[in-house]
């Protein structure tokens, strides 16, 4: 037995984690938890997390104040997971998230998100960041239907100038760029909404709502052949493991157990057993 073990100092877990560290479908556990936190404290971590902040692992083992120790008669007492600090508990815990939306939104909100086609086209825009350029070049190829043969960006202009009244003026140069189409459409229409939902509007809205999903899902099919909505599900939702080890063992009085080495570290009765200081 080693003589009496200094207390050491262990942080507090509060320091190590916050509130606002926690993605977003985690901060359910806000109430109380700063208080959890303040009053617990760690050691032994170790922790990894991927370079785009959508997976992270944490491992270690969370300390109590003081030991976590129920009396027994006798004399004796039940300890829930004793650590070789004999004045605290220790409790071996890990915690494993992923949320695969995180690599491409570090700020996407869960509980503001509604599922809804049009939620889910826009979120498509921006999982593969999408330009307003790209989009009406997309919108030109995919859902552009020439009427008496006319150019497809003279289409697309009358199809926004019916479906919302505006005054866009076609482009007389056919080889005019898609940066410029796009000042054109967006400074002549005056859009109440931004682009990608007159687009959305436009093409891909529907009072037939599978008749909807079905135009988005062939407005991203280059990009995602198996389905966006699939896609961008299996982004949005989170993965989430926690484990821990707990252990008990019971300690007794010196009136009833005695150990073999004194305070001091010394073999009672041979000398020869007392280990090398």
């Amino acid at each position: 037995m080693t003589a009496n073990v200094a207390r050491r100092y262990y942080p507090r877990l509060s320091e190590l984690v916050t509130l606002q560290d926690l993605p977003a479908y985690l901060q359910f556990i806000q109430t109380g938890a700063n208080a959890v936190f303040s009053n617990l404290h760690y050691k032994n971590l170790q922790y990894s997390k991927s370079p785009k902040g959508d997976a992270a692992f944490y491992s270690l083992d969370l300390v109590s104040s003081q030991k976590l120790s129920v009396p027994i008669p006798g004399g004796m007492e039940l300890v829930l997971n004793p650590d070789y600090d004999v004045n605290i508990s220790s409790i071996p815990i890990s915690i494993q998230y992923q949320w695969g939306i995180l690599a491409y939104l570090t700020n996407f909100n869960l509980k503001g998100f509604d599922f809804s086609v049009q939620s889910m086209y826009k979120l498509g825009l921006q999982v593969f960041r999408i330009t307003d350029e790209e989009l009406i070049g997309h919108t030109l190829t995919q859902l552009v239907k020439p009427v008496n043969e006319a150019k497809r960006y003279v289409q697309l202009v009358n199809d926004l100038n019916a479906k919302y009244g505006t005054n866009i003026l076609a482009p007389n140069d056919e080889n005019e760029s898609l940066k410029e189409l796009v000042s054109r459409i967006v400074t002549q229409g005056n859009f109440p909404v931004p682009l990608p939902d007159v687009i959305y509007e436009t093409y891909l809205n529907d009072v037939d709502q599978a008749l909807k999903i079905l135009n988005v899902e062939s407005f991203f099919s280059i990009m995602m052949p198996n389905g966006i909505e699939a896609y961008l599900k299996s982004l949005i939702k989170p993965s989430f493991k926690a484990s821990l080890k707990l252990s008990a063992a019971l300690e007794f009085p010196r009136s009833i157990l005695v150990p073999v080495y004194d305070q001091n570290g010394n073999h009672p009765t041979n000398p020869a057993l007392t280990p090398n200081p």
